[in-house]
């Protein structure tokens, strides 16, 4: 089954269209692998002064993760150091198959598996993406403003951070913008008790009243994330887009013991941002990892999930 580029398609008239296109895509016979990062150290950074350990005695491999099933997770720490994951078998239908937009809607209801997308997830999801989109015609939240740009960064990025986070843990975003990752988040895991953050007052107040229009669990904070850590306390604070691995340990500096760690989605400029985090000093004392890289749809570019923790003292390195 073949299907146009993503470029040259029609835009997805619904989520699981957009789930559809998505799949079919990744069945496609994939192009050679070509190496995304050339940084020696990418898949295992700490701070300068401390050794690189091997990679299979990390803690966070042996982590009991949620449900694993979405495609192109890599089950394995050591799996990161591959530049490009292509475990999705390959479509063995008809190539000169062609494919419609009312048969892409019926194929995304049927494979909505991929994302391990139930049916009341998959109206959740729908009705964010239509009160968002409704609101950013008032107030800037969001560049995502179709099915398809929702999915293939918005929802792919936050089902790829959530295979790294325990069951029933108390999760912050930070400077959440319109909600991503966390809205997304607490619906595909309602497990978990997810709280949002924006110092920006009319973003969080407009994504305060879209939770409260959509009924989710989700605490919003018209605050700093310094000013929430001086009440709260987190298992993992998770963040996108919300600033450079400087600005994040400058905010950080002094409230890392109000967490465990920081899971942060970067894009593929986040090596420079590491670099300029040592030049400046800001590292020291932190570990950072680079726990999973996956590639971006309809790119060449790689998006890593970091994380960042300050190790307590007597605790494993």
């Amino acid at each position: 089954m073949t299907l146009p580029d993503h470029a040259d398609a029609p835009p997805s008239q619904s989520l699981a269209e957009a789930i559809a296109r998505l799949k079919l895509e990744s069945q496609q016979p994939a192009a050679p692998a070509t190496q995304l990062m050339a940084d020696p150290d990418e898949s295992l950074i700490t701070s300068s002064d401390e050794p690189h350990p091997d990679v299979a005695n990390r803690e966070f491999a042996n982590r009991e993760f949620a449900n694993q099933d979405f495609a192109n997770i890599d089950a394995t720490a050591e799996a990161e150091i591959d530049p490009v994951d292509q475990s999705d078998p390959v479509d063995q239908s008809d190539p000169n198959d062609s494919v419609g937009q009312s048969d892409l809607a019926k194929l995304g209801r049927a494979h909505a598996w991929v994302m391990d997308i139930g049916d009341d997830q998959l109206a959740k999801l729908d009705a964010y993406c239509r009160a968002l989109w409704s609101l950013n015609e008032q107030i800037n939240l969001t560049r995502h403003t179709n099915y398809d740009l929702f999915v293939r960064r918005d929802l792919l990025d936050t089902y790829q951070l959530a295979q790294y986070l325990p069951k029933n843990q108390e999760v912050l975003d930070v400077g959440t913008g319109g909600g991503v990752p966390g809205i997304p988040l607490a619906i595909r895991r309602p497990d978990l008790q997810v709280s949002l953050c924006d110092s920006v007052g009319k973003k969080a107040r407009a994504v305060d009243g879209l939770v409260e229009s959509l009924k989710l669990p989700i605490v919003v904070h018209v605050a700093r994330v310094q000013d929430v850590l001086e009440e709260h306390t987190y298992d993992t604070l998770v963040t996108r887009a919300a600033g450079s691995i400087t600005q994040l340990c400058n905010w950080l500096n002094n409230y890392w013991h109000c967490f465990n760690c920081l899971l942060a989605i970067k894009g593929p400029k986040w090596v420079e941002e590491r670099g300029e985090a040592r030049h400046r000093g800001v590292l020291h004392g932190i570990r950072l990892r680079r726990i999973h890289g996956y590639k971006m749809p309809g790119t060449k570019s790689e998006s890593v999930i970091l994380q960042m923790e300050r190790p307590r003292p007597g605790s494993a390195q």
